[in-house]
């Protein structure tokens, strides 16, 4: 048991490790409850039901390490991690990684108001056994100022001060701050891109087709899906890079959780 300072007090935390799909299998209900309780703080890779699929497409028994926190006997948060081996040559590295690292990677659900209390127990738990030997925790795409992360970089270094840790900017994300109206927009821009702007209209307008939008479910979502493959490959190949759905495994894996999500109520296809 790791003592953690709660919001209301200091209470207990009890870190364990799901290792087994079976195990995975078990946390199903306190899982789903913690996920509606974090409503605000989670996105859909970090519902049971993502990290379930993953699994079952990607990963095995032995593989997994979901760490989960429980306080007064209750799931207070869950730290989906597996185990991911890089070799370099004759040179390896063992680390541990979100489960499919897709974008707006939040961690892990956290029970409201306890955050610094979960980041304490993780970060014992790593620092442990967590971090054995030359093992390394790798987490892609966490938003620059995500408040878990921050506590657990903070509870890290309180915990094991001689632990490394390394934030790397990977990608930004440009904008254009715009004006509340189309013509205060219009009229911000000079001569020559307003010109510009007038010529690229009026082709638009002389080339236009009816676009029709529709939405797919039930037995429509398989062929959909597959299109959506083929399409995303095509337009990746145009700037010669290989798409992300080349691989057989990830379209039925994307495939599985199109239907999940449709299973759910979560699909806007």
């Amino acid at each position: 048991m790791t003592p953690a300072p709660g919001v209301d007090g200091p209470f207990l935390c009890h870190v364990r490790v799901l290792t087994t799909r079976a195990e995975l299998d078990e946390s199903a209900d306190v899982w789903h409850a913690l996920w509606t309780r974090c409503v605000g703080a989670r996105t859909p890779f970090l519902s049971f039901e993502w990290v379930r699929t993953w699994v079952q497409h990607f990963s095995g028994d032995g593989r997994l390490h979901v760490i989960v926190v429980e306080s007064a006997g209750a799931v207070v948060g869950i730290m989906p991690l597996v185990h991911v081996r890089y070799g370099f040559g004759p040179l390896a590295l063992d680390a541990l990684e979100t489960p499919g690292g897709e974008s707006r990677n939040l961690i892990a659900l956290v029970d409201p108001g306890a955050e610094a209390a979960i980041a304490r127990a993780i970060a014992a738990h790593l620092a442990g056994e967590g971090l054995l030997g030359a093992r390394v925790v790798r987490l892609m795409l966490v938003p620059s100022e995500h408040q878990f992360m921050l506590q657990l970089l903070a509870a890290l270094r309180e915990v094991r001060p001689a632990v490394s840790a390394r934030m790397t900017v990977c990608s930004f994300a440009p904008y254009a701050p715009l004006p509340a109206i189309w013509e205060d927009f219009e009229a911000s821009l000079s001569r020559r891109r307003r010109r510009v702007l007038a010529r690229s209209k009026r082709r638009m307008d002389l080339e236009r087709k009816e676009v029709q939008v529709t939405q797919a479910h039930g037995a429509k979502i398989d062929g959909v899906m597959r299109r959506l493959f083929d399409l995303h490959d095509a337009r990746w190949r145009q700037v010669g890079i290989r798409g992300l759905f080349h691989d057989e495994r990830v379209r039925a894996f994307h495939l599985h959780v199109a239907r999940e999500c449709e299973r759910l109520g979560w699909l806007d296809l």
